[in-house]
């Protein structure tokens, strides 16, 4: 299964295609065959842990597709991107159940005894969703998962040919992850005010930001920006809590359109119990979380000199006076540092 994508690795170790960047090559290359190891584990086995670790497989490529677009060819690289987007959506019903079903079992022991049966009776029905939708897959233990290797290795030969899109403005890819990663700040930092009201859904566009952000600091750290680890690691921890807030709230509504009057009462009040709980955690952490430590650190990186802007973008923002806002700034002179396009 491999056996293309392994090729365009060994033409690259070649030296072939030097215009393409190292970093570029190296980072779809690892995260295409991650893609490829996990869609095998989703075939042969189809289990809550492979499925999930496919869907993330599949974000990651795909938002490595999205950092270096100016540096890729379109069509190859569209192609690839709506094929990781189609096998994520096509597991994400499973996906759901299999959540709902855990966080169920993880109920059953806190609820009294006599409520036990309504929370079994309800997880049953979960499982048996779950089944079904894996019953396509009759005559096997996985799931079928539309394929994915061919697109992988025709971006990858294009990269290794050093082809990418008419509209690139010929930066290096590190120019553009600074630029990504502002991009990124900004998404969050519009989505923290919201969110700080505890409001569901305003919390669900802000777990969605996290990730993005997380995504993009991840590339930099893959392609040596060591400093940005440590702000990896809170987005991730702040992610987690924001997506298990994300499945209680599915599980409530799921509980309350399942229930009638009066029924599962107990279990009800016990997920809200838990809801609460958790988005205590969750608004004390969004309190410490600083999202412009992971920029400021990525910025601090960088060679001394600012980054052109790519054609029609607008100029980035800085965060100014004590309030941290992010402001926009006019473009930087050149020789400019780039750290204070956010200072």
């Amino acid at each position: 299964m491999l056996r293309m994508v392994h090729g365009a690795e060994a033409m690259g170790k070649s030296g072939g295609g030097s215009a393409a960047k190292p970093d570029l090559r190296r980072v779809l290359l690892k995260r295409s065959k991650e893609v490829l190891r996990q869609r095998r584990r989703v075939r042969r086995r189809g289990d809550p842990d492979s499925v999930h670790d496919l869907r993330v497989a599949t974000r990651r490529l795909q938002e490595a597709l999205d950092f270096f677009a100016p540096l890729l060819p379109e069509r190859p690289r569209h192609r690839l991107a709506r094929r990781a987007r189609r096998i994520r959506r096509s597991l994400g019903e499973v996906r759901n159940a299999d959540v709902m079903v855990a966080l169920l079992r993880d109920l059953d022991r806190t609820l009294p005894p006599r409520e036990r049966p309504r929370l079994q009776r309800l997880a049953g029905r979960l499982e048996a969703e779950a089944r079904a939708l894996r019953r396509p897959a009759a005559g096997r233990h996985g799931l079928p998962v539309p394929g994915i290797r061919r697109r992988s290795a025709a971006l990858l030969e294009q990269v290794r040919k050093g082809r990418r899109s008419p509209a690139s403005t010929g930066d290096p890819g590190r120019g553009r992850g600074l630029r990504v990663v502002w991009d990124r700040l900004r998404q969050v930092e519009r989505a923290l005010p919201a969110a700080r009201t505890g409001d569901a859904e305003a919390l669900h566009a802000l777990r969605i930001a996290v990730k993005k952000h997380r995504y993009a600091l991840e590339i930099l750290a893959e392609t040596g920006f060591g400093k940005v680890r440590p702000a990896i690691r809170a987005a991730r921890a702040l992610q987690a809590g924001l997506g298990h807030l994300h499945d209680l709230d599915v599980l409530i509504g799921r509980v309350r359109r399942s229930s009638g009057p009066g029924a599962g009462r107990a279990l009800l009040a016990r997920l809200l119990q838990e809801r609460r709980r958790a988005a205590t955690g969750v608004l004390a952490a969004l309190a410490r979380f600083r999202p412009a430590a992971g920029g400021e650190a990525a910025v601090a990186s960088l060679p001394a000199r600012a980054p052109a802007r790519e054609p029609g973008r607008a100029a980035p923002r800085r965060r100014s006076g004590r309030s941290g806002r992010f402001t926009t700034s006019r473009a930087l002179p050149a020789g400019a540092h780039a750290a204070e396009a956010i200072r």
